[in-house]
């Protein structure tokens, strides 16, 4: 398969989850939801394994690293900003999004830590 099939599948795959998932939080299943997502997941693996060429290059892996790297910069100090504002305003959802931003940075440290010990460079 090439790439351009595969981008047809990934779509097609999409709408389909899109739909199940529309249809399971309009008729309250939400074991259904999980189920097409996880079965979208699934096929989604399938079609890439079947792809003949690159899908992507060294240069695009590099501008997604910097670019998620950025991200997750912006969005850690933003949020921390923003529990500190929240908590000393006395609002609850200050310590959700607090606790949120200390498992984003420990996710974080644990990928970095396994990154770093593993061969891929």
């Amino acid at each position: 398969m090439d790439g351009k099939k595969y981008g047809l599948v990934r779509t097609l795959v999409a709408v389909m989850v899109g739909g199940a998932v529309g249809y399971a939080a309009q008729n309250n299943q939400p074991f259904l939801a999980v189920f097409s997502v996880v079965v979208g997941l699934i096929l989604l693996e399938f079609a890439k394994r079947r792809v003949d060429e690159p899908l992507v290059d060294e240069r695009v892996e590099r501008v997604t690293e910097k670019a998620s790297r950025k991200t997750l910069e912006v969005f850690g100090v933003a949020a921390a900003l923003l529990t500190a504002v929240l908590v000393a305003l006395g609002r609850g959802e200050g310590y959700v999004l607090g606790f949120a931003v200390c498992v984003v940075l420990v996710l974080y440290l644990a990928f970095y830590v396994l990154y770093s010990r593993s061969e891929i460079t």
